[in-house]
Protein backbone atom coordinates (compact mmCIF):
# COMPACT_ATOMS: atom_id res chain seq x y z
CA UNK A 1 0.00 0.00 0.00
CA UNK A 2 2.26 2.59 0.86
CA UNK A 3 4.55 1.80 -2.43
CA UNK A 4 1.79 2.35 -4.50
CA UNK A 5 1.06 5.49 -2.60
CA UNK A 6 4.67 6.89 -3.09
CA UNK A 7 4.44 5.91 -6.74
CA UNK A 8 1.05 8.29 -7.27
CA UNK A 9 3.15 10.96 -5.62
CA UNK A 10 6.12 10.64 -7.96
CA UNK A 11 3.91 10.15 -10.90
CA UNK A 12 1.93 13.96 -10.11
CA UNK A 13 5.26 15.94 -9.69
CA UNK A 14 6.82 14.39 -13.01
CA UNK A 15 3.67 15.26 -14.90
CA UNK A 16 3.59 19.23 -13.31
CA UNK A 17 7.25 19.43 -13.92
CA UNK A 18 6.80 18.68 -17.49
CA UNK A 19 4.02 20.52 -17.87
CA UNK A 20 5.87 23.87 -16.66
CA UNK A 21 8.53 23.39 -19.03
CA UNK A 22 6.33 23.39 -21.74
CA UNK A 23 4.77 26.24 -20.82
CA UNK A 24 7.91 28.01 -20.04
CA UNK A 25 9.48 27.15 -23.23
CA UNK A 26 6.34 28.45 -25.40
CA UNK A 27 6.45 32.28 -23.32
CA UNK A 28 10.76 31.92 -24.43
CA UNK A 29 9.66 31.27 -27.80
CA UNK A 30 7.25 34.35 -27.58
CA UNK A 31 9.16 36.31 -26.71
CA UNK A 32 12.23 35.83 -29.10
CA UNK A 33 9.62 35.79 -32.10
CA UNK A 34 8.94 39.17 -30.36
CA UNK A 35 12.25 40.13 -30.47
CA UNK A 36 12.75 39.40 -33.49
CA UNK A 37 10.38 41.52 -35.08
CA UNK A 38 12.07 44.50 -36.88
CA UNK A 39 10.64 48.47 -36.12
CA UNK A 40 9.92 49.62 -39.36
CA UNK A 41 10.44 53.45 -38.39
CA UNK A 42 11.09 55.02 -34.83
CA UNK A 43 9.09 57.82 -33.81
CA UNK A 44 11.02 60.96 -33.47
CA UNK A 45 10.11 64.85 -32.76
CA UNK A 46 11.76 67.85 -34.37
CA UNK A 47 12.39 71.55 -34.05
CA UNK A 48 13.22 74.07 -36.63
CA UNK A 49 16.77 75.79 -35.79
CA UNK A 50 15.30 79.50 -35.79
CA UNK A 51 17.39 82.76 -35.23
CA UNK A 52 16.24 84.45 -31.85
CA UNK A 53 17.17 87.08 -29.98
CA UNK A 54 17.37 85.44 -26.06
CA UNK A 55 16.91 87.17 -23.02
CA UNK A 56 18.81 86.41 -19.84
CA UNK A 57 18.91 87.63 -16.66
CA UNK A 58 21.87 89.20 -14.59
CA UNK A 59 21.04 89.03 -10.95
CA UNK A 60 23.10 90.71 -7.89
CA UNK A 61 23.29 91.66 -4.53
CA UNK A 62 23.34 95.25 -3.72
CA UNK A 63 23.63 97.28 -0.80
CA UNK A 64 22.03 100.83 -0.43
CA UNK A 65 23.90 103.86 0.54
CA UNK A 66 22.93 107.61 1.02
CA UNK A 67 24.53 109.23 -1.58
CA UNK A 68 25.12 112.47 0.82
CA UNK A 69 26.56 110.32 3.66
CA UNK A 70 28.91 112.61 6.26
CA UNK A 71 30.04 112.08 9.58
CA UNK A 72 30.63 115.31 11.03
CA UNK A 73 33.80 116.42 12.77
CA UNK A 74 34.91 118.64 15.19
CA UNK A 75 37.40 121.26 14.10
CA UNK A 76 37.38 122.70 17.78
CA UNK A 77 38.81 121.62 21.09
CA UNK A 78 36.98 122.16 24.39
CA UNK A 79 33.91 121.28 26.51
CA UNK A 80 30.31 121.23 24.96
CA UNK A 81 28.42 123.58 26.66
CA UNK A 82 24.91 123.16 24.54
CA UNK A 83 23.35 120.58 21.62
CA UNK A 84 20.87 121.00 19.30
CA UNK A 85 19.82 117.97 17.60
CA UNK A 86 18.65 114.21 18.11
CA UNK A 87 19.17 110.96 16.07
CA UNK A 88 16.41 110.93 13.75
CA UNK A 89 16.04 114.65 13.05
CA UNK A 90 15.69 116.40 9.92
CA UNK A 91 17.98 119.38 9.55
CA UNK A 92 18.96 121.76 6.78
CA UNK A 93 22.57 122.57 5.81
CA UNK A 94 24.13 124.53 8.38
CA UNK A 95 22.32 123.91 10.98
CA UNK A 96 24.05 124.29 14.11
CA UNK A 97 24.41 120.73 15.92
CA UNK A 98 26.54 121.56 19.29
CA UNK A 99 28.28 124.49 20.78
CA UNK A 100 31.72 124.07 22.32
CA UNK A 101 32.94 126.61 25.03
CA UNK A 102 34.69 129.65 22.57
CA UNK A 103 35.07 131.91 25.83
CA UNK A 104 38.68 132.24 25.61
CA UNK A 105 38.91 132.34 22.29
CA UNK A 106 36.54 135.19 22.60
CA UNK A 107 39.14 137.12 24.87
CA UNK A 108 41.54 136.57 22.11
CA UNK A 109 39.79 138.03 19.70
CA UNK A 110 39.05 140.86 21.69
CA UNK A 111 42.85 141.73 22.36
CA UNK A 112 43.58 140.84 18.40
CA UNK A 113 41.38 143.43 17.13
CA UNK A 114 42.40 145.87 19.74
CA UNK A 115 46.00 145.29 18.64
CA UNK A 116 44.98 145.56 14.41
CA UNK A 117 43.08 148.84 15.50
CA UNK A 118 46.05 150.58 17.14
CA UNK A 119 48.35 149.56 14.51
CA UNK A 120 45.87 150.99 11.81
CA UNK A 121 45.86 154.29 13.53
CA UNK A 122 49.45 154.14 14.02
CA UNK A 123 50.20 153.37 10.28
CA UNK A 124 47.79 156.60 9.74
CA UNK A 125 50.06 159.12 12.06
CA UNK A 126 53.03 157.89 10.68
CA UNK A 127 52.08 157.92 6.98
CA UNK A 128 51.86 162.02 7.44
CA UNK A 129 55.21 161.88 9.37
CA UNK A 130 56.58 160.15 6.30
CA UNK A 131 54.85 162.64 3.68
CA UNK A 132 57.48 164.81 6.05
CA UNK A 133 60.27 162.78 6.10
CA UNK A 134 59.99 162.47 9.37
CA UNK A 135 60.38 158.67 9.66
CA UNK A 136 62.61 156.48 7.45
CA UNK A 137 60.71 153.76 4.59
CA UNK A 138 62.12 151.26 5.99
CA UNK A 139 59.83 152.30 9.41
CA UNK A 140 56.79 152.44 7.33
CA UNK A 141 57.39 148.82 5.53
CA UNK A 142 57.67 147.44 8.62
CA UNK A 143 54.79 149.37 10.15
CA UNK A 144 52.76 147.79 7.05
CA UNK A 145 53.54 144.03 7.91
CA UNK A 146 52.82 144.61 11.29
CA UNK A 147 49.43 146.08 10.50
CA UNK A 148 48.88 142.92 7.63
CA UNK A 149 49.97 140.33 10.74
CA UNK A 150 47.78 141.86 12.99
CA UNK A 151 45.19 142.00 10.84
CA UNK A 152 45.78 137.92 9.69
CA UNK A 153 45.75 137.28 13.58
CA UNK A 154 41.83 138.77 14.10
CA UNK A 155 41.02 136.34 10.31
CA UNK A 156 42.42 133.65 12.38
CA UNK A 157 41.23 133.83 15.71
CA UNK A 158 37.48 134.81 13.88
CA UNK A 159 38.02 131.44 12.17
CA UNK A 160 38.78 128.93 15.42
CA UNK A 161 35.65 131.11 17.00
CA UNK A 162 33.20 129.99 14.23
CA UNK A 163 34.83 126.32 14.59
CA UNK A 164 33.09 125.78 18.00
CA UNK A 165 29.75 126.12 16.42
CA UNK A 166 29.47 122.69 14.60
CA UNK A 167 27.43 122.93 11.79
CA UNK A 168 26.39 119.94 9.35
CA UNK A 169 27.62 120.17 5.92
CA UNK A 170 24.61 118.68 4.39
CA UNK A 171 20.83 118.66 4.24
CA UNK A 172 19.59 114.99 5.77
CA UNK A 173 18.76 112.96 8.77
CA UNK A 174 20.64 112.74 11.65
CA UNK A 175 20.99 109.58 11.69
CA UNK A 176 23.88 108.98 14.59
CA UNK A 177 24.50 111.49 17.55
CA UNK A 178 27.64 110.62 19.75
CA UNK A 179 28.16 113.75 22.21
CA UNK A 180 26.83 115.25 25.13
CA UNK A 181 27.08 118.23 27.13
CA UNK A 182 29.83 118.81 29.52
CA UNK A 183 31.96 116.42 27.31
CA UNK A 184 35.45 117.24 26.49
CA UNK A 185 36.52 117.09 22.47
CA UNK A 186 39.36 117.59 20.71
CA UNK A 187 39.58 118.85 16.80
CA UNK A 188 39.22 115.48 15.02
CA UNK A 189 36.35 114.06 17.41
CA UNK A 190 33.09 112.49 15.20
CA UNK A 191 30.17 114.47 16.45
CA UNK A 192 27.12 113.64 14.48
CA UNK A 193 26.58 110.86 11.20
CA UNK A 194 24.29 112.86 9.09
CA UNK A 195 22.34 111.15 5.84
CA UNK A 196 20.52 112.42 3.20
CA UNK A 197 17.71 109.61 2.31
CA UNK A 198 16.49 111.54 -0.61
CA UNK A 199 19.36 110.30 -2.77
CA UNK A 200 19.76 106.76 -2.26
CA UNK A 201 21.98 104.38 -4.48
CA UNK A 202 22.53 100.65 -4.59
CA UNK A 203 26.28 99.50 -4.63
CA UNK A 204 26.78 96.39 -6.06
CA UNK A 205 29.17 94.79 -8.70
CA UNK A 206 29.65 91.27 -11.32
CA UNK A 207 32.16 89.69 -13.00
CA UNK A 208 33.52 90.96 -16.38
CA UNK A 209 31.52 88.27 -18.64
CA UNK A 210 28.31 89.56 -17.01
CA UNK A 211 28.85 93.39 -16.38
CA UNK A 212 29.77 93.60 -20.39
CA UNK A 213 26.40 93.33 -20.71
CA UNK A 214 25.60 96.55 -18.64
CA UNK A 215 25.12 99.60 -19.73
CA UNK A 216 24.00 102.95 -18.25
CA UNK A 217 20.50 103.97 -18.05
CA UNK A 218 19.59 100.48 -18.36
CA UNK A 219 16.20 99.55 -16.61
CA UNK A 220 16.68 96.92 -13.34
CA UNK A 221 14.25 95.54 -10.65
CA UNK A 222 14.82 96.38 -7.14
CA UNK A 223 13.41 93.21 -5.34
CA UNK A 224 12.94 93.15 -1.43
CA UNK A 225 11.03 92.01 1.52
CA UNK A 226 9.44 95.15 1.81
CA UNK A 227 8.53 95.48 -1.94
CA UNK A 228 9.73 95.53 -6.03
CA UNK A 229 11.15 98.91 -7.10
CA UNK A 230 12.63 100.09 -10.13
CA UNK A 231 15.68 101.93 -10.97
CA UNK A 232 18.09 102.58 -13.73
CA UNK A 233 22.13 101.57 -13.62
CA UNK A 234 23.72 105.65 -13.17
CA UNK A 235 27.19 104.02 -13.27
CA UNK A 236 29.97 100.96 -14.40
CA UNK A 237 33.26 101.04 -13.40
CA UNK A 238 36.07 99.53 -15.99
CA UNK A 239 38.23 98.33 -13.35
CA UNK A 240 37.86 95.51 -11.15
CA UNK A 241 38.06 95.90 -7.38
CA UNK A 242 40.02 93.44 -4.74
CA UNK A 243 37.26 90.60 -5.74
CA UNK A 244 37.88 90.32 -9.55
CA UNK A 245 34.34 92.00 -10.29
CA UNK A 246 33.33 95.41 -11.76
CA UNK A 247 31.42 97.88 -9.20
CA UNK A 248 28.62 99.25 -10.24
CA UNK A 249 26.14 101.64 -9.24
CA UNK A 250 21.79 101.61 -9.55
CA UNK A 251 19.61 104.78 -9.10
CA UNK A 252 15.86 103.54 -7.60
CA UNK A 253 13.26 105.95 -9.05
CA UNK A 254 12.07 108.76 -6.90
CA UNK A 255 10.12 107.63 -3.66
CA UNK A 256 11.09 104.57 -3.01
CA UNK A 257 10.16 105.07 1.13
CA UNK A 258 10.47 101.45 1.63
CA UNK A 259 14.51 102.12 1.31
CA UNK A 260 16.41 102.77 3.75
CA UNK A 261 20.40 103.47 3.96
CA UNK A 262 22.26 99.85 4.90
CA UNK A 263 19.34 97.51 3.68
CA UNK A 264 20.70 94.38 1.31
CA UNK A 265 18.21 93.91 -1.88
CA UNK A 266 18.80 91.76 -4.91
CA UNK A 267 19.20 93.33 -8.08
CA UNK A 268 17.67 91.75 -11.66
CA UNK A 269 18.40 93.29 -14.94
CA UNK A 270 16.52 91.58 -18.35
CA UNK A 271 19.18 92.00 -20.65
CA UNK A 272 18.30 91.14 -25.01
CA UNK A 273 21.09 89.76 -26.37
CA UNK A 274 21.99 89.79 -30.56
CA UNK A 275 19.85 87.23 -33.02
CA UNK A 276 21.51 83.89 -32.72
CA UNK A 277 20.99 79.79 -33.99
CA UNK A 278 18.85 78.49 -30.88
CA UNK A 279 17.82 74.55 -30.54
CA UNK A 280 16.39 73.09 -27.69
CA UNK A 281 19.18 71.69 -25.19
CA UNK A 282 17.20 68.21 -26.03
CA UNK A 283 18.40 68.25 -29.41
CA UNK A 284 22.03 67.32 -28.71
CA UNK A 285 23.80 63.87 -28.56
CA UNK A 286 26.98 62.55 -28.01
CA UNK A 287 29.01 60.71 -30.38
CA UNK A 288 32.55 59.07 -30.03
CA UNK A 289 33.28 62.42 -27.37
CA UNK A 290 31.75 65.15 -29.81
CA UNK A 291 28.71 66.61 -29.58
CA UNK A 292 26.61 67.00 -32.63
CA UNK A 293 22.97 67.15 -33.64
CA UNK A 294 20.63 64.25 -36.56
CA UNK A 295 19.28 67.03 -39.05
CA UNK A 296 16.53 65.93 -41.71
CA UNK A 297 18.02 65.40 -44.39
CA UNK A 298 15.55 63.53 -47.39
CA UNK A 299 13.63 62.65 -44.42
CA UNK A 300 16.36 60.83 -42.87
CA UNK A 301 18.43 61.87 -39.92
CA UNK A 302 21.92 62.63 -40.46
CA UNK A 303 24.31 63.16 -37.82
CA UNK A 304 26.19 66.48 -37.79
CA UNK A 305 29.21 67.60 -35.32
CA UNK A 306 28.27 71.07 -33.76
CA UNK A 307 30.19 74.17 -31.69
CA UNK A 308 27.81 74.98 -29.14
CA UNK A 309 27.62 78.47 -27.53
CA UNK A 310 26.09 80.08 -24.25
CA UNK A 311 22.86 78.30 -22.52
CA UNK A 312 19.85 80.10 -21.76
CA UNK A 313 16.99 78.22 -19.88
CA UNK A 314 17.30 74.57 -21.52
CA UNK A 315 18.35 76.54 -25.03
CA UNK A 316 22.04 76.04 -26.69
CA UNK A 317 22.78 78.67 -28.73
CA UNK A 318 24.41 76.91 -32.05
CA UNK A 319 27.65 78.80 -33.36
CA UNK A 320 28.40 75.95 -36.19
CA UNK A 321 27.34 72.90 -37.65
CA UNK A 322 23.46 73.49 -38.84
CA UNK A 323 21.89 76.26 -40.40
CA UNK A 324 18.42 78.64 -39.51
CA UNK A 325 15.77 76.99 -41.06
CA UNK A 326 16.68 72.81 -40.93
CA UNK A 327 14.79 70.99 -38.67
CA UNK A 328 16.62 68.67 -35.79
CA UNK A 329 15.45 65.66 -33.91
CA UNK A 330 14.71 66.68 -30.21
CA UNK A 331 12.90 63.51 -29.14
CA UNK A 332 13.60 59.85 -30.21
CA UNK A 333 16.93 61.05 -30.70
CA UNK A 334 19.23 58.31 -28.61
CA UNK A 335 17.40 55.57 -30.04
CA UNK A 336 18.40 55.94 -33.81
CA UNK A 337 21.65 55.58 -36.45
CA UNK A 338 22.56 57.74 -39.31
CA UNK A 339 20.08 56.96 -41.85
CA UNK A 340 17.32 54.85 -39.95
CA UNK A 341 13.97 55.09 -40.96
CA UNK A 342 11.96 57.69 -38.69
CA UNK A 343 8.69 58.57 -37.88
CA UNK A 344 7.68 62.30 -37.54
CA UNK A 345 5.46 62.96 -34.63
CA UNK A 346 3.11 65.99 -34.46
Amino acid sequence: MKILFRTLVLVGMITIISLQLVNNRKTTRDIVEMAELEIEAVPVKVYKATMKSPHIVISSAGKVTADSEVMVVSEANGKIINTYVKPGQSIKRGTVLAKVDGFYIQQELEIARKNYQKLSKDLGRYSKLSKENAISGQQMEQLVLQKESARTQVEIIERRLSNTSIVSPIEGTVNQFYIKVGQSIGAGTVIAEVVNKELLTIESSLFRDEVDLLKSGMQVSIISNMGNLEAVVSSVSIKPDRTGKYPFEVTPDKGSEILKPGMIVNLEGKVELSRKIIVPESALVSQNGAWGVFVIEENLPIYRTVVMGSYYDREVEILSGITEGEFVITSGNQFINEGDEILILE
